[in-house]
């Protein structure tokens, strides 16, 4: 897997392009009865919400206490315990977590990035809820790919909307 850059061309969506992703996607999912399409559709409708390369919807397998992502661009399925990594760690603490410096991040997993060659650059990740509060995965975009190439206040509120939609479907 290559390194993926920054791409200065990319904007930020303005209330007109957000909404039209968000509605296009809604479309699609509310039709869709297969997981791992369901899945692919959540974590297609992440990035391009933030503008990000890639985003991982992560569940938990109550029985082995691992969290797994079948959807993570570019990569087959992966597990991690789910104390581990950003993604373990919001799981674990319910709360949302942004760093655009993950390399001087200590909850940083840099497993992966090592077994692909990719290089993560930015990282904006929130609990999903079910409908009782209870944490059931998290949601991750990875790199932003605007010119800022940073994830921002404002992408954390764009993608609550993801990840509550996310845990109302999942559910």
């Amino acid at each position: 897997m290559s390194d993926s850059a920054v791409d200065s061309s990319l904007t930020e969506p303005n209330e007109v392009e957000l909404l039209r992703t968000i509605f296009t996607y809604i479309a699609q999912i509310s039709n869709e009865r297969d997981l791992d399409n369901l899945l692919i559709l959540l974590a297609d409708m992440g990035r391009d919400l933030v503008t990000a390369d890639r985003c991982t919807v992560w569940l938990v397998d109550v029985e082995s206490g691992m969290l797994w992502s079948k959807v993570a661009h570019g990569l087959d399925r992966i597990s991690i315990p789910k104390g581990i990594g950003i993604a373990g760690h919001v799981f674990g603490s319910g709360k949302a977590f942004i760093t655009n410096d993950p390399y001087n991040e200590s909850l940083f997993d840099k497993e992966v990035d090592e077994k692909t060659g990719y290089i993560t650059r930015s990282i904006i990740a929130l609990p999903i809820f079910d409908s009782e509060g209870t944490v059931i995965g998290a949601f991750q975009a990875i790199n932003k790919m605007t010119k800022q190439g940073a994830f921002s206040e404002v992408d954390q509120e764009h993608l609550l909307l993801a990840a509550t939609y996310v845990g109302k479907e999942l559910e």
